[in-house]
Parts: structure tokens; C-alpha cells; sequence
């Protein structure tokens, strides 16, 4: 019985809402405008922020792994073939022919793009007694200073290393 004068309220009030009115209908309408059109720019701020972010961090990222990769290398010398400020050439312990240069923008690893958007690239070579050599002879070689600059969506970055490559010499 109880349940029973439940149902008939509720009965009565769904049958006296009338939906809502045209002027309710036009202000939430003007109202969403309003903040779409607010927002909108907002969103589209937000968005591009973010796809530049991560093209930066994805450009340092390969920086970073393609830095690693040439210190690496370069610890692994045996034999020099042929060297300047912006190349290096040598063969490595197993025998390999590696060269790193500079092309462009584009950091090359046997002629094989190994990252882009490199500005700069410096070798510069040492002997034992920390005093720099124009074209070192492998037994001269003592210490190898890497320098490359690189330049993401106008955030520029510098990476540096001292490489000593440990098949050259003993310590």
C-alpha cells in the first residue's frame, strides 16, 4: 500500500514537468559557446606546447643515445686512420672501419645518419702529457675530447666527453 502512493507521486510529478522552456534551451546554448570559445584557443595552446615538448625531448633523447654510441667507440680504438676537428676515422679492437662525421646537421656514422639536428662537432686530440695534437699518430694519442652542440626547435643542448681509448695505451 505504502509503495503503492509512491508510484502515484511520482506519476504526478512526471506528468506536470513540461521539459524545459525555448529561452532555457538558448541560454545553454550561449552559455556553451561562451566557453568553447574561451577554451578553444586554450586547448589549442596546450596542444601545441605539448607536441613541441616532445619533439625537443625526443631530439635530445637520440642526442643522447647517439653520443653514447660515438664515446663508446671511441673507447675501443686500435688504429687511426684519419682524423680532423670534425671527423674522426679508425678502426676499432675487432677490426671494424668506423668513421663519424659531420654532414649538415646530420651526425653520420659510416655514412649512415646516426642523429640530426647536430650544429656542431669537435674532436680534439691530446697526448700524454694533456698537450693537444694536430693529427695524432695512435701512439701519441693519449685523450680525445668530443664536443657536439645540437639544436632541437631552438633549444640547444652541449654534449661533452673525454675519451681515453683504453686499447692504445697501457696505464
Amino acid at each position: 500500500m505504502k509503495n503503492h502512493k509512491i508510484f502515484q507521486k511520482i506519476g504526478r510529478l512526471i506528468r506536470k514537468s513540461r521539459g524545459f522552456t525555448l529561452m532555457e534551451l538558448v541560454m545553454t546554448i550561449v552559455i556553451m559557446a561562451i566557453l568553447l570559445g574561451t577554451l578553444g584557443p586554450l586547448y589549442r595552446t596546450g596542444l601545441t606546447l605539448f607536441l613541441k615538448t616532445n619533439e625537443i625531448t625526443q631530439g635530445s633523447q637520440s642526442a643522447r643515445i647517439a653520443f653514447n654510441r660515438l664515446v663508446h667507440d671511441l673507447k675501443t680504438i686500435s688504429v687511426i686512420n684519419d682524423c680532423t676537428y670534425h671527423s674522426i676515422d679508425f678502426d676499432d679492437i675487432d677490426g671494424n672501419n668506423i668513421v663519424y662525421e659531420l654532414s649538415g646537421t646530420d651526425l653520420l656514422r659510416n655514412d649512415a645518419r646516426a642523429m640530426n639536428h647536430v650544429q656542431n662537432l669537435w674532436f680534439v686530440y691530446y697526448d700524454r702529457n694533456n698537450n693537444w695534437i694536430w693529427s695524432p699518430e695512435t701512439d701519441d694519442l693519449w685523450v680525445v675530447r668530443v664536443i657536439m652542440d645540437i639544436d632541437v626547435d631552438e633549444n640547444e643542448s652541449r654534449f661533452t666527453a673525454e675519451v681515453s681509448p683504453r686499447n692504445l695505451h697501457s696505464y
